[in-house]
């Protein structure tokens, strides 16, 4: 059994701690499917995003 673990802490408090159980095959194959439509729709605007605040930033 594996677990991912995730925590913030600072000097003088704790932040929101998270635990994550493994994924399983059909988990992975559902997310995959997930990112690749979000990426088909989103990927051009925010190409063109990063473009903009890269050349800004660059200037």
């Amino acid at each position: 059994m594996c677990f991912m673990f995730w925590g913030c802490f600072t000097w003088a408090e704790r932040g929101p701690c998270y635990c994550w159980p493994s994924e399983t095959a059909a988990m992975k194959k559902r997310y995959a499917a997930q990112m690749a439509q979000y990426n088909k729709q989103h990927e051009a605007e925010d190409k063109l995003t990063w473009e903009m605040e890269t050349a800004m930033q660059r200037l």
